[in-house]
C-alpha cells in the first residue's frame, strides 16, 4: 500500500496492509479512525495531536506484523501526515517539541532479556528496542506517565544533533540528545533470586529509597546490566502522582562523554525532594 494514498479513509493501525494488524480491538480502531479524521480536518489541538502520536506508538508497536521492519515505513508515512499539522522535526519517532513526554516510554514487558538494541536507532528512542525473534522494532511500547497532566521540569533543556547519516523522520544511530537536567547518581542492584529484577539504591538528604528500574534491554545481547553499574537518574518531569525519570549509563564502547539510556523509573511525589537540590548536569545521550 502506498502510504501517501488516501490516509483519511485508513485506520493508521492498518497502514502496513498486514492482515495481522486486525488484532487492534474494533473499539480502539474506531476511536483511532475518528481521531485520524479530525487530524486531517485540522480540528485537533496541538496537545491532542501529540497525544494521538503517543497512542499510535503504543498501538502500532503491539501488532504482530509478518515483516516487523514495516513499522519503520508505516511510521515514516504517518510522520509525514503529522508534520503537516505540527510543523516539527521527528527525531527517531519522537517529536522535537514534545520530546520530554516522548522520552517517557518503556518496553513491555519491561526488563525482558529477549530484547536487544537496534543497530540503527539511538537508545533514547522507543525504536531502539528489538525483539530478538521478530527483528527490527518488534517490541511493544507503552508510556509510563499520563500524557495529559505531564509537567516538564523547568530545569530541563534538550538539544539535538545528528553529525552522521540522517534518515527519514530522524532515524539514525548518530542522533545525539544533549540533555541538561537535574541528575542523581545511583548504582544498580541486581537481585540474585530474580535476574530480571533491577533496583537503585539512592542516598541523598534524609531518604534512602530503593527504586525499581524498568530496564530496556538488560541481557547480554542488549545493555548487559551488571550489579554495581554506576548510573544516573535524570528528571524529565512529573504528573500529580509520580516523577518521570530516565536512567542513563556511560557508554562502555565509545570515546568521549557519551551516555546510553538503559531504562526508566518513577519516583513518588513525596520523594521529589531528592531532586530539589540535586546537581544540574549536561549529558550527551546516544
Amino acid at each position: 500500500m502506498d502510504l501517501q494514498e488516501d490516509h483519511q479513509s485508513q485506520d493508521p493501525a492498518l497502514l502496513s496492509g498486514d492482515p495481522k494488524a486486525e488484532s487492534v480491538s474494533s473499539e480502539q480502531s474506531t476511536s483511532l479512525k475518528q481521531l485520524f479524521s479530525q487530524l486531517h480536518q485540522g480540528t485537533l489541538s496541538l496537545q491532542r495531536v501529540h497525544n494521538l502520536w503517543l497512542l499510535l506508538v503504543c498501538e502500532y508497536s503491539i501488532l504482530d506484523l509478518s515483516r516487523p521492519r514495516d513499522r519503520y515505513y508505516a511510521f515514516a508515512g504517518i510522520a509525514d501526515i503529522f508534520n503537516r499539522i505540527v510543523k516539527d522535526e521527528c527525531l527517531a519517532g519522537i517529536w522535537k517539541n514534545d520530546i520530554a513526554r516522548g522520552l517517557c516510554w518503556t518496553g513491555s514487558p519491561c526488563s525482558s532479556p529477549i530484547h536487544s538494541r537496534s543497530l540503527i536507532a539511538p537508545t533514547w528512542s522507543w525504536m531502539s528496542r528489538v525483539h530478538e525473534s521478530r527483528g527490527q522494532f518488534g517490541s511493544s511500547t507503552r508510556y509510563h506517565i499520563s500524557t495529559d497532566n505531564f509537567m516538564r521540569d523547568e530545569r530541563l533543556i534538550i538539544s539535538h544533533s545528528a553529525p552522521g547519516s540522517y534518515f527519514s523522520f530522524g532515524l539514525s544511530k548518530d542522533n545525539i540528545l544533549d540533555i541538561t537536567a537535574v541528575v542523581i547518581p545511583a548504582p544498580i542492584s541486581i537481585f540474585s533470586s530474580r535476574s530480571d529484577y533491577y533496583k537503585f539504591h539512592i542516598s541523598l538528604q534524609s531518604l534512602t529509597p530503593t527504586i525499581r528500574l524498568d530496564a530496556d534491554c538488560p541481557g547480554p545481547s542488549g545493555d548487559d546490566l551488571r550489579h554495581g553499574d554506576e548510573c544516573f537518574c535524570l528528571l524529565l518531569g512529573r504528573n500529580f502522582i509520580h516523577d518521570c525519570v530516565v536512567v542513563l549509563r556511560k557508554c562502555r564502547d565509545s570515546e568521549g562523554e557519551f551516555f546510553n539510556r538503559i531504562g526508566i523509573t518513577q519516583f513518588d511525589c513525596h520523594e521529589y525532594s531528592q531532586f530539589e537540590d540535586a546537581e544540574v548536569r549536561r549529558l550527551s545521550v546516544i
